[in-house]
C-alpha cells in the first residue's frame, strides 16, 4: 500500500484553524464548543444537528456508552448556552459544575 503526506495550508482566526481560503475546519485544534459555534454560525447547521456532530458522533466513534446525547439512561453531561451560543453553565452527570456568571 502506498502512503503519502499531503501538505495543506491553514490559517487561523484566533480560535480555530481553517484550510486556507475555505470555511473547512483543519483538524482538532479547536474546542468542541468553538467547532459547535462554527457549525451553527458559519455552516448554518441546525443546533440539533451541530449538537449531534460534536457529541453523539465522537461518543459513537469512541464506543462510549450512555454519553453523547440527552436521553433516558444517559449521563446528562450538558452545556447551557445563551442565544449567542456563549457558554453559561456546565453540568456533568446532571450536576451543575460551573456557572460562568458567578464568581464561584
Amino acid at each position: 500500500m502506498d502512503s503519502f503526506i499531503s501538505l495543506v495550508e491553514v490559517s487561523a482566526d484566533g480560535k480555530c484553524l481553517f484550510v486556507s481560503g475555505t470555511c473547512t475546519l483543519a483538524g482538532s485544534c479547536c474546542t468542541s464548543h468553538d467547532a459547535f459555534k462554527s457549525l451553527v454560525n458559519i455552516f448554518h447547521i441546525s443546533i440539533g444537528e451541530a449538537s449531534a456532530m460534536v457529541s453523539e458522533t465522537p461518543a459513537r466513534i469512541a464506543h462510549l456508552k450512555n454519553v453523547g446525547k440527552v436521553d433516558i439512561g444517559y449521563r446528562a453531561d450538558l452545556l447551557l448556552m445563551d442565544e449567542s451560543l456563549n457558554l453559561k453553565q456546565t453540568f456533568i452527570a446532571g450536576k451543575k459544575c460551573f456557572d460562568f456568571d458567578s464568581d464561584s
